[in-house]
C-alpha cells in the first residue's frame, strides 16, 4: 500500500523551461544575428589586407560585448562598418540579457515556483528523517506548545499549518532540533503524505488545528491510509468528539469538557485534584492560589462551548448557578436561571446575584480575553473574596492573566497540549488518574501526604517500566527462571537493601487488565508493565536494579559476589590459595 501512496515529485525544470523559453530564444536569436554580422562584414589587417573574422572570435567578441566588459577590438582593429555593427550588437544583446534576467527574477519571485521548491525541499527533509517523529497538524498556540515539549524531550516533529505566519514563527523558535514545516492545508491527503504519514518513522499524528472539521478529516485520513499509527485529535464539541470516536481515533481531547470535569472534581474531590496537580509538570487546571473552588452558587459568564460543559457538569452535581449571556444559548432551556447581559457591567452581575451570600465564585469564559478580564475586575470590585476563574484564549496574554491574580485560569491550548503529551510520554498515567477518582477522597489525601513526605512536594518523575528483556533484563531473567519477585523488591535501594527508595508503583498492567495501587507483596509476572512514581534521585537506582544482575541479586538476597570472568577468576584463585 505504501508504494501506491508515493506522491509524484513536482519538478522545477519544466517550469523553468516553460517560463524561460521566450527569453532564451531571444538571447539565441540576438547572439546569432550578432555573430553572423561579425563573420560576414569584411575587416582588414594592420597592413591593410582583407580579413574576415571567424565564428570563434565573433562569438568571443559578442560575449564580452554583451556583458559590457570591453576587452578591445580583436583580432585586428575594426573597420567603420564593423564598429557600427558592434554598436548595434551591444544594444541588442544588453536588451536581450535584461529581458532574460528580468524573467529569471520573475520566476524566482513567482509564488507557484517558490511553493514547488518549498514542497520538494520539505518532502526531501521528511524523507531523510531517521529518528521517530510526531506529525503535528496545526501550529497555533496548542501546536507551538506541543512542538516545544516534544523537541525538549529529544524527539523530532514535523509541522503542517495553513497560516504562513505560523511557519515563520516556527523558524524563529529556539528549539532543540530542526523541525521541517510546510504551509498548507493539513486536511489534504497529499500534504499529509508529504509530511510523512506513511513514513516508517512516523510515531503519531496530532490533529490540533482550530477547525474541528479539519481535525476530523485529518483523523479519518490518517486512520484510512495508516491504520497502525496512533492519532490524537482535538475536538471542540461533543458531536465532533463522537464522530471521531466512531471510526477509531485513538485519543480525543476536548479542552472544554476536560476543564469542566476538572473543575467539578476540584469541588467534589479536592485531594484527587491536588494529586492531579502534583503529578503534572504543568497542571491542566492550574490554580494560581492555594484555594480550591468551594461548593455553592456560581455565576457563569460563558455562553459558548465552555458554558455548555460547565452547565451540564454542575447540574449533574446539583450545584446552584446562573448563566449570564446576551441571548439564550440553544443548549439551554428558558426555565433555567439566566441573566441577559455580558457580565462586564456591575448592574448585570448584581442581577445575577453576586451580592447573595450563597454565591461563591464567578467564571468568566467568553471567547474574548479582554471581556473576561473586565468581568473579573468588575466582580472583584463588588466582592473581592469570591473565587475568580477566567478563560485565557490567546497564549500571548498569559502575563496579563498572571498579573490579574486569579484563583484559576482556563487555557484551552495548554489543556490540550498537556493531555496529548501525557498520551505520548506516559499513556498509563491518564488511566491511573481516571482510576484514582473511584477511591475515597480522604484516602487519596492520605496517600498524597505520604508520597509527598517521601518524594517531596516537587513534581515527581512518572515512568512506565515493562518487565522484559529490553527494559528490565535482570528481573525478566529471574521471573522466567521461576524466582518470585514482588513490587516491594524493586523499590529497595541497591546500595543498602535495608532502605526503600522514594518511589511507588501506582499501577500494574497485565494482559490488558489494570491493578491500581498494588501492595508491596504483590507478585510480578513476565511482561507486566509498571507505572512508577518516584523522586528524581530514585530513577537511577531503580534502573540499576532492573538492569544489572549483580545489583538485582543483592536486592533479592543480600548477597554480593563478583561478576564478570575476571572477577570470577580472581575469586577462584583466592579460594584456591585459602584452601592450600
Amino acid at each position: 500500500m505504501e508504494e501506491l501512496l508515493q506522491l509524484p515529485r513536482h519538478s522545477v525544470i519544466p517550469m523553468v523551461l516553460r517560463r524561460m523559453r521566450p527569453p532564451l530564444i531571444t538571447l539565441i536569436v540576438a547572439y546569432s544575428i550578432s555573430v553572423l554580422g561579425f563573420v560576414l562584414i569584411p575587416g582588414e589587417t594592420a597592413s591593410g589586407e582583407p580579413h574576415r573574422m571567424d565564428f570563434l572570435h565573433a562569438f568571443y567578441f559578442a560575449s564580452y560585448t554583451a556583458t559590457t566588459i570591453g576587452f578591445g577590438e580583436i583580432p585586428n582593429a575594426f573597420t567603420e562598418a564593423q564598429r557600427l555593427w558592434a554598436t548595434f550588437s551591444l544594444y541588442v544583446l544588453v536588451i536581450a540579457w535584461f529581458t532574460a534576467i528580468g524573467s529569471i527574477i520573475g520566476l524566482i519571485r513567482d509564488p507557484v515556483f517558490q511553493r514547488v521548491v518549498t514542497w520538494n525541499r520539505f518532502r526531501r527533509q521528511v524523507r531523510k528523517l531517521a529518528e521517530p517523529f510526531h506529525l503535528v497538524c496545526g501550529y497555533g498556540d496548542t501546536g507551538a506548545q506541543l512542538v516545544q515539549e516534544v523537541t525538549a524531550l529529544g524527539a523530532r516533529a514535523v509541522v503542517i499549518d495553513q497560516v504562513e505566519g505560523h511557519t515563520y514563527e516556527l523558524g524563529m523558535e529556539d528549539l532543540r532540533s530542526y523541525v521541517p514545516a510546510f504551509c498548507g492545508d493539513a486536511s489534504l491527503a497529499d500534504n499529509l503524505l508529504a509530511a510523512g504519514l506513511t513514513h516508517p518513522r512516523c510515531a503519531s499524528v496530532l490533529a490540533v488545528t482550530d477547525d474541528d472539521h479539519a481535525n476530523l478529516q485529518i483523523a479519518i485520513t490518517a486512520k484510512l491510509l495508516n491504520p497502525r499509527l496512533p492519532v490524537i485529535a482535538r475536538a471542540g464539541s461533543g458531536e465532533v468528539q463522537a464522530n471521531m470516536a466512531s471510526f477509531g481515533t485513538d485519543h480525543i481531547v476536548n479542552a472544554f469538557d476536560t476543564f469542566a470535569g476538572g473543575f467539578v472534581m476540584a469541588i467534589q474531590s479536592p485531594y484527587v485534584h491536588r494529586l492531579y496537580e502534583w503529578m503534572s509538570p504543568r497542571p491542566e487546571i492550574p490554580l494560581t492560589s492555594d484555594r480550591l473552588p468551594p461548593p455553592g452558587r456560581w455565576i457563569i459568564c460563558a455562553p459558548g462551548r465552555l458554558g455548555k460543559m460547565l452547565h451540564r457538569r454542575l447540574r449533574e452535581m446539583g450545584t446552584d448557578m446562573v448563566l449570564v449571556a446576551e441571548e439564550l444559548p440553544p443548549w439551554m432551556s428558558a426555565d433555567q436561571p439566566q441573566v441577559e447581559g455580558k457580565g462586564t457591567e456591575a448592574e448585570t452581575l448584581r442581577r445575577a446575584g453576586i451580592d447573595l451570600e450563597e454565591t461563591v465564585g464567578v467564571i468568566a469564559g467568553t471567547d474574548d480575553d479582554v471581556d473576561n478580564l473586565s468581568i473579573i475586575i468588575t466582580a472583584r470590585q463588588l466582592r473581592p473574596e469570591l473565587f475568580m476563574v477566567a478563560r485565557q484564549s490567546d497564549r500571548s496574554n498569559r502575563y496579563i492573566f498572571e498579573a490579574a491574580d486569579l484563583d484559576m485560569i482556563m487555557e484551552p491550548s495548554g489543556i490540550i497540549a498537556l493531555r496529548m503529551m501525557r498520551q505520548l510520554t506516559t499513556p498509563m498515567l491518564p488511566q491511573f488518574l481516571r482510576g484514582i477518582r473511584d477511591y475515597d477522597d480522604d484516602y487519596v489525601g492520605e496517600l498524597l501526604a505520604n508520597w509527598q513526605a517521601r518524594m517531596g512536594r516537587d513534581t515527581p518523575r512518572v515512568r512506565a517500566l515493562t518487565l522484559g528483556w529490553r527494559d528490565a533484563p535482570a528481573v525478566a531473567d529471574a521471573l522466567l527462571t521461576g524466582h518470585s519477585v514482588t513490587v516491594g523488591d524493586l523499590l529497595l535501594d541497591p546500595a543498602n537493601r535495608r532502605e526503600s527508595l522514594a518511589a511507588e508503583v501506582l499501577m500494574i498492567e497485565r494482559e490488558g487488565e489494570q491493578m491500581f495501587l498494588p501492595p508491596p507483596d504483590t507478585p510480578l509476572a513476565p511482561g507486566d508493565t509498571l507505572l512508577l512514581c518516584s523522586s528524581a534521585g530514585a530513577l537511577r537506582p531503580i534502573a540499576w536494579t532492573v538492569n544489572n544482575m549483580d545489583a538485582f541479586r543483592y536486592v533479592m538476597t543480600g548477597e554480593q559476589r563478583p561478576d564478570g570472568w575476571l572477577w570470577r577468576w580472581l575469586a577462584r584463585r583466592r579460594e584456591t590459595a585459602g584452601s592450600g
